[in-house]
């Protein structure tokens, strides 16, 4: 394991800055080797319930070490169910390399604007992970395309891991 950005400190400006130095840096991931841009900030007094759950997802999808910074003693349940949710967990945790010059890392397969798609490749048989991230303040549409995302068109079963419920 090794940083991949500077010391992160609890604001939203800071977390998106070390997301930043992960994009385009997945193939480094792998197993033994991965890339931290820093602790979580989920449950910090600088960023909102919604920030927490977008940095812990984000965190989740480009393998990065999930270590908690925040006091574990005094957090609402609402931050221990993020921290907790072991579908996120999941798939950080899972790591499927196509070959062994890849890494098992997720990482920004479109950016345009304040809208982002990172993505993970899960398993053989081809489970995939997809965070759709709006950066920006205020609420907007964003959509991706199965080819976009590098799989075949037709049937596929979408779940929302933070909401756990099949769409």
């Amino acid at each position: 394991m090794w940083r991949s950005s500077r010391d992160i400190q609890d604001n939203w400006d800071d977390i998106m800055f070390n997301l930043d130095t992960l994009a385009g840096r997945s193939y480094q991931a792998t197993p033994g080797a991965w890339n931290d841009p820093d602790f979580l900030e989920v449950g910090n007094s600088g960023i909102t319930v919604v920030e927490s759950q977008s940095q812990f997802a984000l965190w989740a999808i480009t393998s990065s070490p999930l270590i908690a910074g925040n006091d574990l003693r005094n957090m609402s349940k609402e931050i221990l169910d993020i921290l907790t949710n072991k579908e996120v967990i999941e798939v950080n945790q899972l790591c499927y390399q196509k070959n062994p010059f890849s890494g098992c890392a997720g990482d920004r397969i479109y950016s345009k604007d304040n809208l982002e798609v990172w993505g993970k490749l899960l398993s053989v048989d081809g489970r995939y992970a997809a965070v759709l991230f709006n950066r920006g303040t205020t609420k907007q549409t964003i959509s991706v395309t199965w080819e976009e995302l590098g799989l075949q068109g037709g049937a596929h079963k979408v779940r929302d891991i933070i909401a756990h419920k099949d769409l």
